[in-house]
């Protein structure tokens, strides 16, 4: 009987990622769920259906997030199957009034972190010889005010 597969969702805690959370669970495989915001991945958490669930939470603009939260799960729960790079964050505005610290925070959240996690994950997979890796992107993004 084969194993079933792992899982590794970011931004599970809310809208697609928990949604994909939902399907793959429903389908057998064991999902570690991972977002900044630990109250919504618990709450995503308790909602699967199966076993072998694991719940993150992780600031995925971080660089020593992404490091620990790596670390933590290679060690606790394993080599994902499949990365699901999903959290992304909404942001926008004037672009004369929005602060840089807003645009870089969106630029590491929504670009970055999807580079940091599969150099963190990747690695493992091509040592063990498979996995896959899933990008989601959104028109949510960053949005300019016309001015």
């Amino acid at each position: 009987m084969k194993s079933p597969q792992r899982v590794l969702i970011t931004g599970a805690g809310s809208g697609l990622g928990q949604a994909l959370a939902h399907r793959f669970a429903a389908a057998g495989a064991q999902v570690a769920c991972v977002d900044i915001h630990l109250d919504r991945v618990q709450a995503t958490m308790a909602t699967l259906t199966g076993e072998g669930h694991a719940a993150y939470a992780a600031d995925v603009g971080s660089d020593d997030a992404m490091d620990a939260l790596a670390e933590s799960v290679l060690a606790n729960w394993g080599v994902p199957d499949v990365l699901i790079n999903n959290a992304g964050i909404a942001s926008g505005g004037d672009v004369l009034e929005a602060p840089i610290s807003e645009w870089r925070h969106l630029w590491e959240v929504n670009v970055l972190s999807v580079v940091r996690g599969t150099k963190l994950f990747l690695p493992a997979m091509l040592q063990r010889g498979s996995g896959h890796v899933v990008s989601t992107a959104s028109f949510a993004g960053p949005s300019l005010k016309p001015i």
